[in-house]
């Protein structure tokens, strides 16, 4: 379930002008414009898909460690003998499909009014784990010019926060 909310916080947007995109790994459809992907992330991205995945995600990260750990942590999907059924293994890898994913969301300018503040206060719940350092320490550079452009509460999130864990 992790996987596929973490999946869920970059899915490009549907329009009547977009082409068939298969994703082989996920072996899921969807099409996707691409005047929208040179058009930025605003564009590019449903807003809708993002805003509930983080939200979710939020409520259960805040519920245990071992989540924001999952969260955090880059998951496999490893094949096994029974037919169909895979077995989701978190490696000690950060998820960099998660941090690149998130950072765009905390100076969003369309979708709901608390994305930002939704987006930072997951990063900050992630930061409190000693497990998710490194997945911090990859998205350092693009935290800080996030925090740089942002509204004053994200970036006193983002500064006391998720920074001061690095």
């Amino acid at each position: 379930m992790i996987f596929q909310l973490v999946h869920f916080l970059w899915i490009p947007r549907l329009g009547p002008d977009s082409i068939e995109y298969v994703d082989p790994l996920l072996n899921t459809v969807s099409r996707v414009s691409a005047m929208k992907l040179l058009g930025g992330y605003d564009i590019s991205v449903d807003y809708e898909v993002r805003d509930r995945s983080t939200e979710i995600l939020l409520k259960l990260t805040d519920m245990s460690d071992d989540i924001k750990k999952r969260v955090g942590r880059k998951i496999i999907l490893k094949a096994t003998d029974k037919i169909e059924v895979d077995v989701a293994m978190a490696t000690n890898q950060p998820n960099t499909r998660f941090y690149d994913a998130i950072i765009p969301a905390l100076t969003t300018k369309v979708g709901r009014d608390q994305t930002p503040q939704l987006a930072a206060r997951l990063l900050s719940s992630l930061a409190k784990v000693d497990e998710n350092r490194k997945g911090i320490m990859y998205a350092e550079r693009r935290i800080l010019r996030a925090a740089n452009v942002a509204d004053a509460p994200i970036s006193d999130i983002l500064f006391n926060n998720v920074l001061k864990h690095v």
